[in-house]
């Protein structure tokens, strides 16, 4: 867990990289159209790279901490055992997923490791890498679910599983507030 842990740190540490950079170049890019009435070529490339690895490092983190979008209709319908029996059907489907991914992604990392971007002269592959390693970094995370939410359904103590089905969903708890 602690390497989970550190993992999830570093790309977390990535995206803030990402946005910097992202934020800076555009900026710049900006300032360069409206002050100097000049523009940066370089700018948009780097701002389209940094986006690139903005969402595919993202998520990592945000499969990890449970933090993409998604429709709680379904696993609210289920109890606590449904719950962790969906999301472990779920992340079976994520890391098959992103097995392929990597895969299809290493393929085209390779592939584009001889072209530049025209603007910054940048390795293409350099750029396309962040899509095999987030979709690795997701597919072990999703191992590393699926196996705690099957270990935890094994032995009968869902507290262990990769979510906590005891927490009341948004429906749930509107309806406790409404006092119903």
């Amino acid at each position: 867990m602690i390497l989970l842990r550190f993992i999830d740190g570093a790309c977390r540490a990535l995206i803030g990289v990402a946005i910097l950079v992202m934020v800076f170049s555009i900026f710049g890019q900006v300032f360069y159209r409206v002050a100097l009435d000049s523009f940066l070529g370089w700018a948009e490339e780097v701002a389209r790279f940094s986006f690139v690895w903005l969402v595919f490092i993202g998520s990592v983190s945000a499969f990890w901490g449970r933090n993409h979008l998604g429709i709680d209709f379904l696993p609210e319908l289920l109890g606590p055992r449904g719950r962790v029996i969906l999301d472990t059907v779920i992340c079976a489907i994520v890391l098959v997923f992103c097995i392929v991914l990597a895969r299809y992604g290493y393929t085209l990392t390779l592939r584009t490791m001889t072209q530049t971007a025209p603007a910054t002269g940048i390795v293409m592959g350099y750029v396309y890498m962040a899509m095999p390693l987030g979709a690795a970094l997701t597919a072990l995370f999703a191992a590393v679910d699926f196996l705690r939410n099957l270990s935890a359904l094994w032995q009968g103590d869902l507290s262990r599983a990769a979510i906590q089905p005891q927490q009341a969903g948004v429906v749930e708890a509107a309806l406790r507030e409404d006092g119903q």
